[in-house]
């Protein structure tokens, strides 16, 4: 039988929760940084991508130049475990946002891999209680472990 530790540091499930986090963080910060080298080039690509789409154009324009900023801020937070629940779900929504653009588009793979960057965020945000490894970590006492299963 396991005794119980106060220290739940080197627990593996809080290892790989945190590591899935900043995967995903690096993903995205570098994503958003590329993009600032031609914000305005970005946002043209984008556009023209998107004509034979119903969406407007104007909306699509906008929404390429609020990307990069998105991604390198959910990114930063993701790495430093800063606002981790809302940076997960901020991060979700736009992999959604993401998936139905490129689904819009056709690009079936872009979909895909954006897919499965979905269900990394969805599973680092349940398995929320066993990532202890972020900046500033709540008290023990307001973080107990999760039940074990029998």
């Amino acid at each position: 039988m396991k005794s119980e530790s106060s220290c739940r540091c080197c627990d593996p499930r809080a290892a790989a929760v945190a590591l899935a986090r900043w995967c995903l963080g690096l993903i995205f910060f570098f994503a958003g940084i590329g993009k600032f080298a031609d914000l305005g080039g970005f946002a043209n690509n984008l556009a023209q991508q998107y004509q034979k789409t119903w969406l407007p154009p104007l909306l699509v324009s906008l929404f390429a130049r609020v990307l990069p900023f998105w991604e390198v801020i959910v990114g930063a937070l993701l790495l430093l475990g800063l606002f981790r629940n809302s940076a997960l779900f901020a991060t979700g929504v736009l992999l959604i946002l993401l998936v139905f653009g490129q689904a819009l588009a056709g690009n079936g793979a872009v979909v895909f891999y954006n897919t499965g960057y979905l269900f990394m965020t969805a599973a680092v945000l349940f398995l929320g209680d066993y990532d202890d490894w972020v900046l500033f970590p709540r008290p023990l006492e307001a973080n107990p472990p999760p039940a074990a299963l029998p």
